[in-house]
């Protein structure tokens, strides 16, 4: 499926995603399962999903979206990351936070 064929929803911005995405819920949690995870972010995106869901809360799951994203390679797809932020941790979301992210996301 090619990402055109995907269905998007359009966001108060105007910026349109994709309506189905990947989620990274329980992912980089174990080492163990970190070889499979890659892999099944890495066939998502392989098959046009380019739209990846993930959170603070989810251990090292941004670096296994960072190793699935380096592992596709760049052919031509933009790659989407929803970050979610909990309030509740007291932390504050700045642009060094999330050029942190998108440093860890790059591999670099």
């Amino acid at each position: 499926m090619a990402t055109s064929d995907l269905p998007t929803v359009t966001l108060p911005s105007g910026e349109k995603v994709p309506q189905l995405g990947q989620g990274t819920w329980h992912m980089g949690e174990s080492g163990r399962r970190r070889g499979e995870e890659v892999a099944a972010l890495k066939l998502g995106l392989d098959l046009g999903m380019t739209l990846i869901d993930t959170a603070e809360l989810y251990a090292d799951a941004e670096l296994v979206v960072a190793e699935a994203i380096k592992a596709a390679g760049n052919d031509g797809q933009a790659t989407g990351v929803a970050m979610k932020h909990l309030k509740s941790t007291g932390a504050v979301v700045s642009g060094k936070d999330v050029a942190a992210v998108v440093k860890t996301l790059r591999g670099s």
